[in-house]
């Protein structure tokens, strides 16, 4: 049988249509965003997340394409199951037969018993970063956020830097607390949030209010991407594919990481080596 190497990531999640409860955890093939696979029917699974008492899916809609923003405009052309009514949180792909070396996208729409629909996606269609990571949150986690990103010149060297102002889900405060003090928050000036330790510009900013700082912590981009897990994920393919694509590609296989961006590059003898200490 052909082994495919079936590519899968979720390109947003918990876009709401009605009150909270969302399909999470959105996996194919008990895994979330795998890098590749074995089966040409895999199996996708979600959790619906709603703690209302009695609250239960009723009908569910899965599309699958390799564009994501086909999905947003409710179009699977690789699969569509329609609206089928169930209230399992698993099913079998049965679509278009998947590719080797291909992307695929797939949301899970879902409708309860009340006929609120939710849809596992959130479209980016704000004009700035900013404004598409703050409708993020407030469909997804329902946080009113305020994002303010800056970059430019200081001190002859060019910066970049950030503000995230979010309510704390604790019960307390109010939406007129939220407004107040993103209203000070905007009044923030370039020099300030590039030349300003952060004591300083939370004073500056909130100098009437109770502040409470935390300790820093390092934020760092780790991937875990690898040239083993890619050359893992070719082993999948059968043999006859793999020439199939050497020949296509001058000899040389080049898997890329969608994450970072990173290039892995296979020849003929690199596959033979993987081959040899897979056994």
């Amino acid at each position: 049988m052909q082994q495919l190497l079936f590519l899968l990531f979720i390109t947003g999640c918990s876009y709401l249509y009605g009150q909270t409860g969302v399909p999470t955890l959105l996996k194919c093939e008990h895994l979330v965003t795998p890098l590749g696979i074995d089966n040409k029917h895999p199996r996708l699974s979600w959790v619906l997340e709603d703690t209302r008492q009695g609250a239960c899916q009723q009908t569910y809609r899965i599309m699958v394409d390799t564009d994501s923003l086909s999905l947003i405009n409710n179009n699977g052309r690789v699969w569509d199951t329609g609206e089928v009514t169930s209230d399992k949180m698993q099913t079998v792909y049965a679509g278009n037969e998947l590719k080797p070396f291909t992307k695929y996208y797939w949301c899970v729409r879902i409708c309860n018993k009340e006929g609120e629909r939710y849809q596992g996606i959130v479209p980016l269609d704000k004009p700035t970063i900013s404004e598409c990571l703050e409708d993020y949150f407030v469909r997804s986690e329902q946080l009113q956020t305020q994002l303010i990103i800056r970059s430019g010149e200081y001190d002859g060297k060019p910066v970049a830097a950030g503000v995230l102002l979010q309510i704390v889900p604790d019960g307390s405060g109010s939406p007129d607390d939220f407004e107040h003090l993103a209203t000070l928050t905007a009044t923030i000036k370039d020099e300030e949030i590039f030349g300003l330790s952060a004591e300083e510009l939370l004073y500056r900013l909130y100098h009437e209010e109770t502040v409470e700082l935390f300790a820093p912590q390092s934020v760092t981009f780790h991937c875990g991407c690898s040239q083993e897990r890619s050359g893992a994920a070719l082993l999948l393919i059968s043999e006859e594919e793999i020439d199939h694509i050497l020949a296509e590609h001058q000899g040389t296989i080049d898997m890329q990481c969608e994450c970072c961006g990173t290039h892995y590059f296979f020849n003929k003898d690199a596959i033979e080596k993987l081959k040899s200490s897979s056994h």
